[in-house]
């Protein structure tokens, strides 16, 4: 996540309910959290194992209130604030980026790769949630810039 990409439709709304939402006991947070998980999934299996890894911190701190704490808490302006400075960082560097991911589109991926002078790795009907559904990508991205690392 980056320059302005977000927060997302989705989190601007439970934004803009924290109120309501601090107030909504983790049972029934469940339904709406796993729906909200599963959209940035195109591996339904890992989605589903996900959502027990991702909704637990939630179901034992407080269900909604732990989730309004989050997304009152997630400021753009903390990306906004380096933006600018990625191009200059001259770093080995890796974006891989889902081109099915509804919450940040491909763009960003796109902007990612020129402003810190590397190539954008596409996952066709990739997600969001890229490291879970695509383990094998990412690490192999991740060797790829080890070995460059360790080449220098």
């Amino acid at each position: 996540m980056g320059y302005d990409s977000w927060p997302v439709p989705e989190v601007k709304a439970l934004r803009t309910a924290a109120p309501v939402l601090a107030r909504v006991p983790a049972l029934l947070l469940r339904p709406g959290f796993a729906l909200l998980l599963a959209r940035g999934h195109d591996d339904a299996g890992v989605g589903k194992e996900s959502f027990g890894v991702h909704y637990r911190p939630y179901a034992e701190h407080g269900g909604g209130a732990a989730l309004a704490r989050q997304v009152v808490a997630l400021d753009v302006r903390d990306t906004l604030a380096v933006q600018d400075r990625l191009p200059s960082l001259r770093v080995p560097a890796r974006v891989v980026w889902g081109t099915a991911d509804r919450f940040q589109q491909v763009r960003y991926g796109e902007r990612f790769a020129r402003d810190l002078g590397t190539a954008l790795r596409r996952i066709e009907g990739g997600k969001h949630f890229t490291p879970e559904d695509h383990p094998d990508v990412i690490a192999e991205e991740l060797r790829a810039l080890a070995a460059e690392v360790a080449g220098r």
